[in-house]
């Protein structure tokens, strides 16, 4: 069994089902990932759960909750206790924390600064709270200016960077970012002591941010069309271009 867990803490639900987000997971060569839900609708079901592979990587849930200048990722011991309307009803983010942290949860700072893409925060808020656990500053930035700013407020406030996918990933970007903890994950049968083991962790300040070089896409993947178009341009520049002109014979080469 490994000694530690490589986790990816913060992958929008948007971007896929449980078990196809899952995969992703595996196919980046992670332990678990957090599994960021916006609305209470969005929230898995337990059919949601069954449909997982107990080998795979392990899911832990998360509400997200933002406003200005702070992003949570709202963990608690057990999924089936997040009320998510009830935690995003207290509205300021010192109140969010405490609330958390009474239902013996945790409000995990994610991109604090970021909003839509190309957006910065003022100020990161979400800092100056009760809570001293590590901030998700490392991941696919909305902005680079902003994820600059996120890096730099959590150096000066003496918090561990944390990393993760974050708000503004695509499905490859999983596992890109992720975050390093000092021991494993169980799996499935042993998610809600894995979960709590997650949080305290958290909370006490444990965790680094780690970069990954992904895997190339699996074979049949579709291609970026941006993908080679500098490339394509640095090629044209540097060979002579062979055209015909009508009715003067043939081409020269390096004719314009």
């Amino acid at each position: 069994m490994r000694s530690h867990a490589l986790v990816d803490l913060y992958v929008p639900a948007r971007l896929g089902s449980l078990r196809d987000l899952q995969e992703a997971a595996r196919d980046a060569g992670l332990d678990g990932f957090v599994y960021a839900v916006e609305e209470a609708a969005d929230v898995p079901s337990i059919e949601d759960f069954e449909a997982l592979d107990p080998l795979g990587p392990v899911v832990v849930i998360a509400a997200t909750i933002t406003g200005m200048g702070f992003r949570f990722a709202c963990l608690v011991p057990s999924h089936l206790a997040l009320d998510v309307e009830a935690v995003e009803s207290q509205g300021d983010p010192i109140l969010v924390q405490t609330a958390l942290a009474s239902m013996g949860g945790l409000a995990l700072p994610v991109a604090p600064r970021q909003a839509a893409p190309g957006v910065v925060g003022r100020s990161a808020t979400v800092l100056s709270g009760p809570n001293r656990c590590g901030v998700v500053a490392l991941a696919i930035p909305g902005s680079r200016l902003g994820r600059d700013l996120d890096l730099e407020d959590t150096v000066l406030s003496e918090r561990p960077i944390l990393g993760a996918s974050g708000p503004f990933a695509t499905v490859r970007d999983i596992g890109r970012y992720a975050t390093l903890l000092p021991f494993p994950f169980r799996g499935a049968q042993h998610l809600a002591a894995d979960q709590q083991r997650l949080i305290a962790a958290l909370a006490s300040g444990v965790g680094v941010a780690v970069e990954q070089i992904l895997p190339e896409p699996r074979p049949g993947a579709l291609p970026d069309p941006r993908e080679g178009r500098d490339d394509e341009r640095g090629d044209r520049r540097k060979r002579p271009r062979r055209r015909r002109r009508k009715g003067r014979g043939e081409p020269r080469e390096g004719s314009p």
